[in-house]
Parts: structure tokens; sequence; C-alpha cells
């Protein structure tokens, strides 16, 4: 940003984007998100990505857990940084193979949860929308389509 501000730019933003999974981390792993932090003078904008994972994974068991739950170590280090934008670059729930119907909900529990004052500091969302890794597709079940095309169609998500 150094050199773009140098030059002029005033069309440029900086945006920082890291895993939910890095602000849950303790203070001695090199991982913990904090320790990659450049610093406000350099950032325009904070991203995050959070996936509930649950046991989509061969091999690697992860409960199953709310946007919330995924958001709150996020939420906690913007705190201390009020000036950037906040962004969820990527987000997606799997299917939970035990309780059909559960990332429809989990969804509409997103949908409702970003519309709350807690999270207003956040300028934009965007679903991982692949079967990569794990199913994050919306229309897989078919009844999440429709929660998604309802948060879609909220006004509150027309930008």
């Amino acid at each position: 940003m150094t050199i773009l501000r140098a030059e002029g730019a005033t069309n440029v933003k900086a945006m920082w984007i890291t895993t939910a999974f890095a602000h849950k981390l303790g203070a001695k792993d090199r991982r913990q998100a904090s320790k990659w932090y450049p610093g406000d003078a350099y950032v325009d904008a904070m991203a995050v990505d959070a996936y509930n994972w649950t046991n989509c994974r061969p091999g690697v068991s992860n409960p199953w857990n709310s946007l919330a739950t995924l958001l709150s170590g996020f939420q906690t280090f913007a705190k201390a940084h009020p000036g950037p934008e906040m962004w969820l670059a990527e987000y997606a729930s799997v299917e939970d193979p035990a309780v059909p119907g559960r990332k429809a909900a989990w969804l509409n529990d997103a949908r409702a949860l970003l519309q709350t004052p807690a999270y207003a500091r956040f300028k934009g969302v965007v679903y991982f929308d692949l079967n990569k890794a794990c199913d994050w597709r919306v229309d897989t079940p078919p009844a999440t389509l429709a929660t998604f095309a309802a948060m879609g169609a909220d006004p509150y998500f027309s930008g």
C-alpha cells in the first residue's frame, strides 16, 4: 500500500484475509492471526473465511459450528481494530448426514445473524459454492437452495 499511495492511487484498498480458525488459536501458536496482521495503517479491510466442516473430511472430526461460533474470534480481533471494513470473504457449510435439513437451517441462521447490530461492520459476504474437499454447494441438498435464494432476495443483502 505504501507504494500505491506514494504513486497517488486513490481507487485501491488492501484487504487482509485469514481463516476463522486462525483467530481461535492460542497466542503461542505461530498460525494465530494477530501474528500476521500488518497493522491498521496498511489495511483498509479485514476478511475471514469461515467453514462449518463438521465431519466431512475423512479422519477429521469437527463439531457442528454455527456461523456465530466460527466468527467469534474474528469479531474479538475486530473490536481492537475498529477502523477497517469487515468482510466475510468465504463462508459455507456442509450438510449434516445425521440431521437432514441442518445445512439449510445453518444458512438461514447465518442470514439472521448477519443482520444483527453486532455484524453491522460487515460490508460484504461471499458464499463458497463448490464441491471441493467437501460439498459446500448451495443446491445440496435441494432445500438449501431455497434458503440461499431467500437470502439473495432479502433487501438487506441487496448491496
